[in-house]
C-alpha cells in the first residue's frame, strides 16, 4: 500500500512540475497501477482513486508516433539532438535570445520507443524537475563551458558545432560563425547545469542568470506533440554536430 501510494505522489510531483522538486525516476511497467493488488483497506482505495484514474489517464496519453527507437549517445545523438533543439526553440520564445542551447547527458535516463510515444515515456526519459534557464556569458567562458563537455566526451546541443580533440573544444562554430571570445553569447541549459551541477560550478562567473518558467520535461512533452502533429511522425538524427577527430 505504501509503495503505491509513494508511486502516486511520485507522478504527482512529475506532472504538478514543481521547480523545487528532483524527483526519481520509474519504468514504464509502472503505469498501470492495480488496486486489486493493494490489499488496503475499501476506505483508503476510495480515498486514492480519483488520483490513481487521472494519473493513468495522463501517463497512457499519446504524445506521437516514432519512426525508430531514438537513444542517447556520445558525442551525439539523435534523440539528444532532438531534445537539445527542441530546448533551442522554447528558450528562444521565451527569452526572447539563444544562440545555443546545451543538455546535460545524465539527465537524460531513457529512450523513446519506436512506434507510440506516451507521456509515460518521456516521463521517464527526463524524470527530473529542471526548468529551462537562460545564462549570458563572454566567448571566452563559452569556450570553458564546450570545453568542459568536451572533456566529457560530449553532451546534446542545439545552435553549436565543434569537434573534440584531447578533451577541448576545437573548430567551434556557433550558428555557422566561429566563436569569438570578446563577444556576448546566451546559453539556454536546465538550471541544475546553470547553477553549478555536473561541474559547471564556474557559471557562476557568467554576466548573468534568467531562470525561465518552462520545465524541460514540458517543453520535450509539447515540442514532440507539434512535430507528430506536423509531420506525422517523430523523426531525428545525427548530423555531425559534435564530433571527434
Amino acid at each position: 500500500m505504501i509503495k503505491q501510494l509513494f508511486l502516486i505522489i511520485g507522478l504527482g510531483g512529475l506532472l504538478g512540475c514543481s521547480p523545487s522538486l528532483r524527483p526519481v525516476g520509474f519504468t514504464s511497467q509502472q503505469y498501470v497501477m492495480q488496486a486489486d493488488s493493494l490489499g488496503a483497506d475499501a476506505t483508503m482505495l476510495e480515498l486514492i482513486a480519483p488520483f490513481r484514474a487521472e494519473l493513468e489517464s495522463q501517463v497512457l496519453e499519446v504524445v506521437g508516433v516514432s519512426a525508430e527507437q531514438l537513444q542517447k549517445g556520445l558525442p551525439e545523438s539523435a534523440l539528444g539532438n532532438l531534445l537539445a533543439d527542441l530546448a533551442l526553440k522554447a528558450g528562444r520564445m521565451e527569452f526572447g535570445a539563444g544562440d545555443l542551447a546545451m543538455l546535460n547527458y545524465g539527465g537524460i535516463r531513457a529512450a523513446l520507443p519506436a512506434d507510440t510515444i506516451r507521456r509515460g515515456h518521456v516521463m521517464e526519459m527526463l524524470p527530473f524537475a529542471n526548468m529551462l534557464q537562460l545564462v549570458r556569458m563572454d566567448g571566452m567562458l563559452l569556450q570553458t563551458f564546450l570545453d568542459h563537455w568536451a572533456a566529457k566526451g560530449g553532451t546534446p546541443m542545439a545552435g553549436v558545432r565543434f569537434g573534440i580533440v584531447d578533451g577541448k573544444a576545437v573548430e567551434v562554430l556557433i550558428n555557422g560563425k566561429p566563436l569569438v571570445t570578446s563577444d556576448m553569447y546566451a546559453v539556454i541549459m536546465p538550471d541544475y547545469v546553470a547553477n553549478g551541477g555536473d561541474g559547471c560550478g564556474f557559471l557562476s562567473e557568467a554576466i548573468s542568470h534568467q531562470l525561465g518558467s518552462q520545465l524541460l520535461l514540458e517543453v520535450a512533452m509539447i515540442g514532440l506533440k507539434e512535430i507528430y502533429l506536423q509531420e506525422g511522425i517523430i523523426q531525428a538524427k545525427k548530423d555531425g554536430r559534435i564530433y571527434k577527430r
